[in-house]
C-alpha cells in the first residue's frame, strides 16, 4: 500500500498533531477551536482530535490530510475549483446513469 491510501499522515501523534504540523514549521499554534472547526470542514466530528492516527480509517485519514492542508491557508485558485467541479459533475453523471 502507498502512503497515499492513508491520507499521508505523519504516523505518530494525534489527529490534531497531524492537523497543527504545517502551521507549526512556520511557527504558527493552532488553537483547539481552529483544530475542531478544520475537522469540521473534512467532515469529521471534533472528537477526532485526540484519536491516535494509527486507530483511522483510509477516509478518515484522507479526511485529516485535508484538514492539515487546510490549516495552512492554502490560495485557492477559480480555476482549481472550476476543474474540481467539473469533475465531480463528470463522475456523478457517469454512476448515476448506470443501470
Amino acid at each position: 500500500m502507498s502512503v497515499m491510501n492513508y491520507g499521508d499522515c505523519v504516523s505518530l501523534g494525534t489527529v490534531a498533531d497531524n492537523v497543527r504540523y504545517g502551521p507549526s514549521l512556520v511557527g504558527i499554534k493552532l488553537e483547539d477551536s481552529r483544530v475542531e472547526e478544520l475537522l469540521r470542514i473534512a467532515d469529521l466530528e471534533p472528537s477526532f482530535a485526540s484519536k491516535a492516527v494509527g486507530t483511522l480509517s483510509v477516509g478518515q485519514a484522507q479526511r485529516v490530510a485535508l484538514a492539515r492542508t487546510l490549516a495552512n491557508n492554502p490560495e485557492v485558485r477559480n480555476e482549481c475549483v472550476y476543474k474540481c467541479v467539473c469533475v465531480s459533475i463528470s463522475l456523478y453523471l457517469s454512476f448515476s446513469q448506470k443501470p
